[in-house]
């Protein structure tokens, strides 16, 4: 039991230090601590069903993404799964690598002897923060850029809103009576209109607006409009043309993923204040 123990507690050293370091980012004792205390229960879980070194590392990088997501709720899941499971698959490779090739001929033991026996299993596990780091520096891995991808991969099917501006000017006096923020917007249907009502019974309806312009091309503009509104759009058929006054806005609202998480995220869209049908020309 003292060896399991010993065994988890230089693999916590180690899955930390290479977790840290590719995630760009601190935490505090008490995250150290709790993360550790669960990594021991699991050796003592492991030692019990008599399955030490075989099921413990699945369960490690379970606990890890636990721990990558209480730290890294504003990354993407893409980024979270890499941050919580590169870490514990890398040190049982490079352990397993080290163990089968590197220390057999030089200790004069079998591979066998390094892989079951948890003292031995020390050695190899020794040498790993070493191997990854030598690795590190001879690759130089940079996993900023990586996460980056990952990110842009994840995000580049989602709609973007932004505004081209044909014109800029500086105003030294603001007037107050004058609105700073207002779109007006002529466009088709190309969606049909989501309608539905809040927890707090206030009625919404999301619509996609496609907003002609030269040469062929359109611009597709997320809106959202509110109580008589939303029930009047909620009529409106694919295709048909409208007319929309509103405002830019931006709003961070709760994405439900699998079972019982959640994601916090911003909507940029256009607030209806006004809409109408238009004729079709």
């Amino acid at each position: 039991m003292l060896g399991n123990i010993l065994f988890q507690i230089l693999m916590f050293i180690i899955i930390w230090d290479i977790y840290l370091r590719i995630g760009g980012q601190n935490t505090n004792l008490k995250n150290r601590i709790l993360y550790l205390l669960f990594d021991v229960a699991l050796c003592i879980w492991g030692q019990l069903i008599g399955r030490y070194i075989g099921i413990v590392p699945p369960l490690v990088a379970i606990v890890t993404l636990t721990f990558s997501y209480q730290l890294n709720k504003s990354v993407t899941s893409v980024e979270r799964f890499f941050l919580g499971f590169y870490p514990v698959v890398l040190v049982d490779l490079a352990r397993r690598f080290l163990a089968t090739f590197f220390f057999p001929p030089i200790l004069g033991i079998t591979v066998d002897t390094l892989n079951t026996n948890i003292w031995w299993s020390m050695v190899p596990l020794s040498f790993v923060m070493l191997t990854v780091r030598i690795v590190d520096f001879i690759l130089r891995l940079d996993f900023t850029d990586i996460l980056k991808v990952a990110a842009q991969q994840e995000k580049k099917n989602r709609l973007v809103l932004s505004v081209f501006a044909r014109e800029v000017s500086f105003v030294e006096e603001a007037d107050d009576k004058v609105r700073s923020n207002q779109i007006f917007l002529d466009g088709f249907v190309c969606k049909p209109t989501v309608y539905r009502k809040t927890p707090l019974g206030r009625e919404i309806a999301d619509m996609l607006i496609a907003v002609n312009r030269p040469y062929g091309k359109s611009d597709y503009i997320p809106c959202i409009c509110w109580g008589r509104n939303a029930r009047f759009a909620s009529g409106f058929e694919v295709g048909s043309r409208v007319q929309i006054w509103g405002r830019i806005q931006s709003r961070e609202y709760m994405k439900r993923l699998e079972g019982e998480l959640t994601e916090r995220r911003t909507a940029y869209e256009v607030s209806i204040s006004k809409l109408e049908l238009a004729e079709t020309e």
